[in-house]
C-alpha cells in the first residue's frame, strides 16, 4: 500500500492515503512504516525534550542546531574510512533526534508556525538529499570499506 507523504493537513498532522484517500495520524503512519524512527529515534526525542524546555531554545534554533549536526556527520561520511564513517553515522543519528525535539518542542510551547515546519521539512530534505551521495564519495575514496 502507497503512501503520499507529500501532503500533510498542518496542523492536524494527517497524513493521506494514495489508495484510499483517507487520512491516518502521522503517529500511525509512522509505526506502520518507519519502525526505526518510531521506536527509536522518536523516543529519544522526546528523552531530549525536558533539556530544550530547560535551556529555553527556540524550535527553529533546534532545527538549525539539528541542521548543522546532519551536514557535519554527512561530511564525514563522504571523508570515507571506518573510524569516520562511524562516527558519522552516529553524528547523524544525533542530528535525526533533535529533528524529532524541534517539532515536540513547537507543540509544547504552542509555538507552531507554517515557516517553522517549512524549515524543518527544508532540513529533512537536505539532509535525505546528501546522506547516499556522501556514502558513494566514502566509498570511492576508500573502497575496502
Amino acid at each position: 500500500m502507497a503512501i503520499l507523504t507529500t501532503r500533510v493537513d498542518w496542523p492536524k498532522q494527517q497524513v493521506y492515503s494514495v489508495s484510499s484517500g483517507h487520512p491516518e495520524s502521522k503517529k500511525a503512519f509512522e509505526r506502520r512504516n518507519l519502525p526505526y524512527i518510531y521506536f527509536c529515534i522518536r523516543p529519544l526525542g522526546r528523552a531530549c525534550l525536558p533539556l530544550a524546555v530547560k535551556f529555553d531554545v527556540t524550535p527553529n534554533q533546534v532545527t538549525l542546531l539539528s541542521a548543522l549536526i546532519s551536514l557535519s556527520g554527512i561530511s564525514l561520511l563522504a571523508t570515507g574510512g571506518l573510524t569516520f564513517v562511524l562516527i558519522g553515522l552516529a553524528v547523524l543519528h544525533c542530528g535525526l533526534i533533535l529533528d524529532m525535539v524541534d517539532g515536540d518542542l513547537a507543540r509544547l510551547t504552542g509555538t507552531s508556525s507554517r515557516r517553522g515546519e517549512l524549515a524543518d521539512a527544508l532540513a529533512g530534505y537536505i539532509r535525505e538529499g546528501l546522506t547516499f551521495p556522501a556514502i558513494g564519495i566514502g566509498l570511492a575514496r576508500v573502497p575496502d570499506l
